[in-house]
């Protein structure tokens, strides 16, 4: 951690004194190292998060600190002051996680305190689940001068068969996520026929001999068929397997690991071709999760990210996240999946959360406190209803930054009971309107779906003018979308 005394906007540096007690930051820092603002009290600044591309000694522990991007600096924040001289940067490469467990289920975590993790404070991966987690804490050291508690997410779940229980869990002052749920889809390489495909799995294996799959185009997330696996067997082959990974360069996506190829038969034909995305229902990815009675705030990211499904989000409270207190959003790039479904969204409170800045720039997908959406990685919003049967209630949001509450690429929902205050808070930045096709404004903003209910939502708009209190966006079946009192 470094006070700012001096800085350089056209050359992206900053001039720091470190803190005594803290380490001097490498001079070349690891992919991934984040930059942080904060004041000197220690609340963090909602600006623009950055990335440190090299540090230079300047003895009597003075850095120069040049910044990948340097917004911070160049673009200020309305809503607050911008980064200036007296500032914090924190520095925080991630290095190792602190408590991990794999292939695992079954377990519990009680009562366990973590002052200071180097990458992810906790994952669980590669197992049964069902494990719980109570009375857990991620928070920074009490009468010290850490800023940050986590240098990614706090707790992170993926490739668990079952999901786990978060109860009555605090989890604060990270660098991403305080939490994040998830399983992967996989892509298809070649369709050979419409019942014989060559599917890669690029983090391990989401299905087997009689598994149901669902395709999905990648450019559109429209459906391509749904089918069962009747024979699949491993491929060999150095051209096929080169072809596979090649589509890591063609979709700009994540680095594809585990270089596991299949050829896969079905039971029925299915409309699929090269880089379609598949689903499997079955494959593990956190289904029925439950987070309960816990407190999530004063981070970078989301408070929840999750794709699972058959889970609840109950009872807990979101202040201060850097974007969506709650996202259910699939990510393109990451190749997180799979869709979202039958979860239950009810009686949190959210307070000032998309506090951000690029939460609430045009090209941003998180434009909403409760946000549903698939995130299609520079393509703009699918038209595809994907999530489903999603159910947000009796919800308490209080000076949102962007929107209340946003659903898109969903279908078969209700939205009831919700109390809205203040939302579009902070100063609008655009929010999604690249993205979605217009700007995300709202108190409750509809977007790419049908068959949604709303009924009971008190929202109360600062300005009329600017922010109306429901709003139908684009791709809506507007005949099936019911707006009760």
């Amino acid at each position: 951690q470094g006070v700012v005394v001096a800085m350089n906007a056209p050359q992206n540096y900053v001039v720091l004194r470190i803190i005594d007690g803290f380490p001097l930051p490498a001079r070349k820092p690891t992919d991934g190292t984040l930059v942080l603002p904060f004041h000197a009290d220690g609340s963090m600044i909602p600006s623009r998060m950055d990335t440190a591309s090299s540090v230079e000694d300047l003895g009597e522990r003075f850095v120069r600190a040049y910044l990948t991007q340097g917004l911070m600096l160049a673009e200020p924040d309305r809503s607050v002051a911008p980064v200036g001289v007296g500032d914090v940067l924190v520095f925080a490469p991630r290095i190792d996680v602190d408590i991990a467990s794999k292939g695992c289920s079954g377990m519990v975590f009680d009562g366990i305190t973590l002052f200071a993790s180097s990458h992810m404070g906790i994952v669980e991966t590669d197992g049964g689940g069902g494990n719980a987690y109570r009375g857990c804490r991620i928070i920074r050291r009490p009468r010290t001068a850490r800023f940050i508690a986590c240098n990614a997410d706090g707790f992170h779940s993926y490739l668990m068969k079952a999901g786990p229980t978060l109860e009555n869990c605090e989890i604060s002052y990270t660098c991403d996520d305080c939490v994040n749920i998830h399983g992967f889809l996989d892509l298809v390489s070649r369709a050979e026929d419409p019942t014989h495909l060559l599917i890669l799995t690029p983090m391990g294996m989401n299905f087997g001999q009689g598994s149901a799959l669902t395709f999905y185009r990648h450019e559109d997330l429209e459906g391509s068929g749904t089918a069962h696996v009747t024979t699949l067997e491993k491929v060999t082959d150095e051209a096929e397997m080169k072809a596979a990974l090649s589509m890591e360069r063609e979709l700009r996506c994540r680095s594809l690991p585990e270089r596991l190829l299949w050829r896969v038969t079905l039971d029925a034909p299915v409309a699929a071709q090269r880089h379609a995305l598949v689903a499997s229902p079955e494959g593990p990815c956190g289904d029925g999760f439950a987070l309960r009675r816990c407190y999530f705030h004063d981070n970078n990211a989301r408070g929840v990210l999750t794709e699972a499904s058959n889970g609840a989000i109950e009872d807990s409270r979101f202040e201060r996240t850097g974007s969506s207190g709650i996202l259910l959003s699939p990510d393109l790039f990451w190749i997180e999946g799979p869709m979202p479904r039958n979860l239950a969204i009810r009686r949190n409170t959210f307070v000032e959360c998309n506090r951000q800045l690029d939460s609430r720039t045009a090209y941003s997908h998180m434009a909403a406190s409760i946000c549903c959406v698939v995130y299609m990685h520079g393509g703009q919003l699918s038209g595809a209803a994907v999530a489903g049967r999603i159910l947000i209630e009796g919800n308490t949001i209080t000076r949102p930054g962007a929107a209340g509450i946003f659903l898109g690429n969903a279908r078969d929902c209700d939205v009831r009971g919700n109390v809205i205050t203040d939302p579009m808070f902070f100063p609008r930045l655009g929010n999604g309107k690249d993205f979605v096709g217009e700007e995300v404004s709202g108190g409750i903003y509809i977007a790419s779906a049908r068959d949604i209910r709303l009924s009971g939502n008190k929202i109360a708009v600062g300005t009329p003018a600017v922010c109306q209190p429901i709003v139908l966006g684009p791709k809506v079946d507007r005949q099936t979308i019911t707006i009760g009192p």
